[in-house]
């Protein structure tokens, strides 16, 4: 029987649990390459609240594509491993000792994640290290930080430690147990029998993936092209729009002016007739006086 001491960092800064550890038929884990949820998940109202350690240790950081930032803390003096996960930042470096209770990072949404939320990890580990528990039980070496230290009790659904944490194979057996009948099988051969199956599966779903993500960047070049012409074409489509314009405005200009013109015409015209008009009248009157004026000779050659 191993027992472990951890701090109350959780629910007294205002932690709530949101997803247990386990399989939960709501959720498919295996399309993150996982049978189960791994460890537990606790939201905050603050979604960068600060987040501490259960225990002393000596930390690790940095990211994984599924954990994203993360703050790992070894504690060599009890054996054991706590893993913070998904963190907006991370408060330590890298070999840095840390005493329980101070802040080892900031709740996040980094990773594989869909909303700010802290991803708890405990695991059991050697003077070297190394996850115990990896090839004996189906957990893989990651443990229900849940279980209460007596069994009779019911399981809590908030981290009240100050208590101790109790190592049982008994409890780890029902957990398995749990587990092999979620996924129809009956011991961990036949669990990780299935589980490199559907890796096997999980593989081709994934070069699928990885086939149609390459057919969606050729797309994508093929549109930003077509995008480009579109750009090219609306620029072309907007100068010849302000040609036009110019033009319309010569239009305009030179429509006024024919008017002008016009007038103009319709001015002179009308002058025009009124010239031939006194010049028809000035040739009558002439020709009246050359008939009076040739009469006027004949009289008197007649003489």
């Amino acid at each position: 029987m191993k027992q472990i001491i951890m701090l109350d960092t959780f629910t007294k800064d205002g932690f709530y649990l949101t997803q247990e550890y386990g399989t939960n038929k709501y959720i498919d884990y295996t399309k993150y390459n996982l049978l189960y949820h791994e460890g537990v998940d606790f939201g905050h109202f603050n979604k960068r609240a600060p987040i501490r350690a259960c225990h002393s240790g000596t930390c690790l950081t940095g990211y994984h594509s599924a954990y994203g930032k993360y703050v790992l803390v070894l504690d060599y003096s009890q054996l054991c491993a706590t893993w913070y996960c998904h963190l907006s930042r991370a408060n330590i470096q890298n070999g840095q000792e840390i005493k329980a209770g101070e802040v080892v990072g900031n709740m996040g949404n980094s990773g594989n994640s869909t909303a700010s939320h802290l991803h708890f990890m405990f695991v059991i580990i050697d003077d070297s290290g190394v996850r115990l528990h990896q090839n004996k039980f189906c957990n893989w070496g990651y443990l229900d930080p849940l279980h209460p230290l007596d069994p009779s009790q019911p399981k809590k659904h908030n981290i009240a430690y100050n208590i101790n944490w109790t190592e049982s194979e008994e409890s780890m057996n029902d957990d398995c147990q749990k587990i092999y009948e979620h996924f129809g099988v009956k011991d961990f051969e036949e669990l990780k029998a299935w589980k490199e199956r559907e890796t096997g599966y999980l593989e081709d779903e994934r070069a699928k993936v990885k086939f149609l993500e390459s057919k969606i960047k050729v797309l994508e070049i093929q549109k930003n092209g077509l995008e480009t012409q579109i750009s090219g074409l609306k620029a072309e489509n907007s100068e010849l729009s302000s040609q036009v314009g110019l033009i319309r405005n010569d239009l305009t200009h030179e429509k006024e002016k024919n008017d002008v013109l016009s007038q103009k015409v319709m001015i002179l015209t009308e002058e025009n007739g009124k010239l031939n008009t006194k010049i028809a009248k000035l040739e009558a009157d002439s020709l009246a006086s050359v008939s009076f004026w040739d009469f006027i000779q004949f009289k008197l050659f007649e003489k």
